[in-house]
């Protein structure tokens, strides 16, 4: 799994979207665009943490900074 093989979870700040269960980068902890980017861009969400749960940039409300609607 890409999961557990290549991504050091904790150096990106890489959770699970508590909504849909996607991958995402917490943006609020790793704000600055990692070297991971390129790699995994269609793998791993941006998002944040909102209203106490993590949610990616499809799940996130649409006026948030890291939301893509």
């Amino acid at each position: 799994s890409i999961e557990t093989t290549f991504l050091n979870k904790n150096k990106y700040s890489i959770v699970r979207c508590e909504q849909c269960n996607h991958l995402m980068v917490d943006r609020v902890e790793n704000p600055v665009k990692a070297d991971i980017e390129e790699l995994v861009a269609d793998i791993i969400f941006d998002g944040a943490k909102f209203d106490g749960k993590y949610l990616c940039e499809d799940c996130l409300p649409a006026d948030n900074r890291w939301s893509t609607r």
